[in-house]
Formats: structure tokens, sequence, C-alpha cells
């Protein structure tokens, strides 16, 4: 297993880096679009297109991640996003101020309104009900147990407030193309230093979600505090940029907060049809690719999204194709997973 992240340079050309590699039966090779990388675990200068990298054991075992490179016309802008602090998200409506947004569009784009957690869970229904919520201090600690809704003043969490307010940010960067200049997803901006260096800010969301409902995660409050608030405290208003998130889509990883994330096939190896298991997009829909070893596609359907907490389980036909090895990958908003089929009859 391994980690694969892709961004664009601000010269409109773009680069992958392999990183947290692990198998028993080292040292690695590190082959792009099949020829061994002179450079390393890094590829940069690319130009928009497919390309997939191949990372080898010492017995030649190799494990293949597809990536598509978009970079475009790449300008300063579309590195900035746009995030609120607590204390911005939970201001009273003035002006043109965060609180005027959000009362302008949480309706919107919470129409069923905003809820963190997982077994247990904090829910708030309006912009009112969040203005009323944030800022939230007190200790970062998990929710109480079942569900607290429009709890106002009367519950006090940092860890909480943080989330909420980040869940905000996203769910306004999804919902509004003129949220931020960025031309891309908050969701996918990758986390450049500290704890959780090399996440995507949606891997930290689904982690900080699953420790503040009650679920298993390997983290502590401080350190799931710490990186929400540098999130939330990095593209203020649209107009800074502290370094602490960079533009990138991370296509395949291997860590713990992904566990929960991971697409499952069965059966594999398969004859005629295959199942897949994957958790539901909120955001936009999901798209998933057979595709062949040289990265042409075979066949792909769409599903539509649905609540983040929501399992999806959708049947692939495989009449008509070859025996052989294929790769199946599950594109969403927030991220790619790759898994490798085999069709034998």
């Amino acid at each position: 297993t391994y980690t694969l992240t892709t961004g664009c340079s601000s010269d409109g050309t773009g680069w992958a880096t392999v990183s947290n590699i692990t198998s028993k039966a080292g040292p690695f090779s590190i082959n792009w679009n099949g020829a061994e990388a002179a450079g390393g675990s890094t590829i940069t200068g690319l130009t928009d297109g497919d390309y997939f990298v191949t990372v080898f054991d010492i017995g030649q075992c190799g494990v293949v991640q597809t990536f598509t490179i978009d970079c475009g016309d790449v300008e300063e802008s579309d590195c900035m996003f746009r995030t609120q602090t607590q204390g911005g998200w939970g201001t009273q409506a003035h002006g043109n101020n965060p609180g005027s947004y959000r009362d302008a569009h949480f309706a919107a784009a919470f129409p069923n309104g905003l809820e963190i957690g997982c077994t247990n869970k904090l829910r708030l229904t309006t912009s009112a009900a969040v203005a009323a919520f944030l800022p939230s201090g007190s200790s970062a600690r998990p929710l109480n147990s079942g569900t607290m809704v429009n709890p106002g003043r009367s519950y006090r969490n940092v860890l909480a407030g943080q989330l909420v307010a980040l869940t905000i940010s996203l769910g306004f960067d999804a919902y509004d193309p003129g949220f931020g200049a960025s031309n891309g997803l908050l969701s996918n901006a990758v986390i450049q230093s500290g704890t959780f260096q090399g996440w995507t800010v949606q891997m930290l969301l689904n982690e900080a979600n699953q420790f503040i409902g009650g679920c298993a995660s390997q983290y502590s409050a401080s350190q799931l505090n710490a990186g929400l608030s540098a999130i939330n405290e990095n593209f203020v208003d649209g107009n800074t940029d502290n370094g602490f998130l960079a533009c990138g889509e991370l296509k395949s990883l291997s860590s713990p907060a992904m566990e929960r994330m991971m697409i499952n096939i069965h059966p594999n190896p398969a004859t005629d049809r295959i199942t897949i298991m994957f958790p539901a997009d909120p955001y936009g829909s999901t798209t998933i690719s057979l595709l062949d070893l040289r990265g042409r596609l075979m066949h792909t359907q769409v599903v539509a999204p649905s609540d983040a907490n929501d399992q999806r389980i959708v049947v692939m036909e495989l009449e008509g194709m070859p025996n052989g090895s294929y790769m199946v990958a599950v594109d969403q908003q927030s991220h790619r997973q790759v898994k490798q089929l085999v069709i034998a009859r």
C-alpha cells in the first residue's frame, strides 16, 4: 500500500508524489507510466492527461494506481480557498460579513440541516441555530450520548465548534462556485504539516466526526482540534493563506482514517458480476469505472449523492469481459480509490 498525492504547480504543470509505502518486502522501485523514475518518488512537469504509477517490491510484485492531471491555466487564485473561524460563522449578520452569507445560503446548502458525529450527533437545523451555537468553547471532547438538536449556548465544546465551522465551509464551497476563488474543492486540499500531514481536508473532517461521535479513532481530541483549527484559520474570508493547506488531490492512500472509507469488491476473483460497496458522498455523484491495466475505460456507471453515513452497494455486470486483471476506480468529490479486480471463469 502507498499514498499517491497529485497537484498543480504555479507554472500550470502537474506533479505527483508517492509516499508511505508499506510492505514486508522492500526495497521498492517506482515506475511512472511504465518507466522507472529517475527522480524517485516524485515526478514534476506533467502536462494535462492520464497517467499511472506502479510501486514494486523486491519480488517485483506491483500495485498500480491511475491518476489524471488537469491543471489548465493555473493562477495564484486557483489555490486560494475560503474558510471561516468559529467566530466568523457565528457572527450576527451585518453588511457583507460571514453571518450575512450564512443567513442567505444556509437553507439551500444544507436543506436537511447540518449534522456532526456518528453514533452520537449534534444537529443544527437553521442558520439561526448556527449563530446561537458558535463560537463554542470549553474542553475538546466527544459529544454527549444521543442526538442534540440546536443546543445554543447550553452545550459548549470547542472541538464541536471547530467541526461545525469546517462543515459549513465545505458545504458552502461545494454548493456555491463563487464561495472561494479556487477552481478546486476545499475538501481536496492537502494538509502540509503536523499530525495529519498528507491528509485531505475531507479525511480530517471524517476522522473528527468519528471521534466526536463516540466511534473509534486513534487520535486525541487535542490533535483533531488543532488540525481543524488550523484549517479554519488558513483562508479566512478568502484573503489570507497561512500555508497549512495546498492544492492537490489525494488519489489513493493507506491510513487509519481511510479504512472506514475504503471500497470493497466481492467476489474477487469474479466471473459474471461483482458487488461494490463504498461510502456515499453527500457532495456529489460517484463514478465507478472498470479499467484495463493500460488505463482504458471498459465500463462506467454513475451513482447519485447520498447522506455521508450511508453505505452504497452497486452491482456491476461483467458479461463479455475477457479473463484477466482490471482496475475498479471509485471517483468521488473528495478522493479516488482504485482496487485490482481479477476476472477468472
